[in-house]
């Protein structure tokens, strides 16, 4: 068998493979909705809080997603290491998620030791 038509039979087959690979990876997966309780607090009471404890915004944006489109902030302390990720709306703040030791980029982020 010729040399060309072998390999132009296995780019077939391979491209074959690849189209029902990517065809399956497109598959529309219904999402299940989940309820985890979270802390909610008035809004300004929860900001005057994170001022005190030096927290800075880094990131914001509005959540398109759902039918409230609320804000999602994610502040967060240089020295210290710490985050804290809340959703907020014009009267409540709801934390989402807060720890230590967080990294951008694969790189731990901040001047502290965040112990």
């Amino acid at each position: 068998m010729n040399k060309d038509i072998l390999y132009g039979a296995v780019a077939v087959v391979l491209l074959i493979v690849l189209h029902t690979s990517i065809a399956h990876a497109q598959q529309y997966i219904e999402p299940t909705q989940q309820r985890k309780p979270t802390n909610c607090f008035p809004l300004m009471y929860t900001l005057e809080g994170l001022a005190e404890q030096q927290m800075n915004v880094l990131w914001q944006a509005q959540n398109t997603d759902d039918q409230w489109q609320n804000n999602i902030i994610l502040f967060t302390h240089d020295e210290t290491n710490e985050w804290v990720m809340l959703e907020v709306n014009e009267d409540w703040a709801c934390v989402l998620g807060s720890g230590k030791k967080f990294y951008l980029l694969g790189n731990r982020y901040g001047k502290g030791d965040g112990a």
